[in-house]
């Protein structure tokens, strides 16, 4: 279901939903208190889901970045020239990245417990086959591939974000 709120900017989409609700407690659907409470609950969860998305834009930021200037240890990912993709280990590439100063320690955090609510914006960022298993010389473990064309794409359209 689309609304009028789905068109708009994000600012002018929060005014929408303080008119909707004003309307809602003019007609005596919402008590003024619920309607403070909603309000609270969706300018909460519209700061967490620009934090969620920066959280993303870091982490793609730093995977281009350390792969660009060979930080990254060579053992933590495969590059598939072909398809201008590279295979990474989940957990090791992450803390290679904290180790190295890429990201902070609290963006993956956020990002591990996340995953599932951010996926959404994970095929725009290149990064998708979250939590698959891979084979990395034998053995197996759990990774992600990353898009470089995609990647850097969505790095292009994604407002500018200190990630480091």
């Amino acid at each position: 279901m689309k609304t009028e709120a789905d068109e708009l900017p994000r600012h002018e989409a929060v005014a929408a939903i303080r008119k909707h609700m004003a309307w809602l407690v003019r007609d005596h659907v919402l008590t003024p208190h619920a309607a403070i409470e909603l309000q609270r609950a969706f300018e909460r969860a519209v700061a967490e889901s620009r934090d969620d998305r920066l959280a993303v834009v870091a982490v793609v930021d730093a995977l281009l970045h350390g792969l660009d200037r060979g930080i990254l240890p060579t053992e933590l990912f495969e590059v598939d020239p072909e398809r201008q993709v590279v295979l990474f280990r989940l957990a090791p590439t992450m803390g290679g990245l904290v180790s190295v100063g890429l990201i902070k320690r609290a963006v993956w955090e956020r990002l591990r417990r996340l995953l599932k609510i951010v996926e959404p914006w994970l095929p725009d960022a290149g990064i998708s086959a979250v939590q698959r298993r891979v084979h990395f010389g034998g053995q197996q473990s759990r990774g992600f591939e990353l898009d470089l064309a995609k990647a850097r794409a969505f790095l292009k359209h994604t407002a500018a974000v200190p990630s480091r």
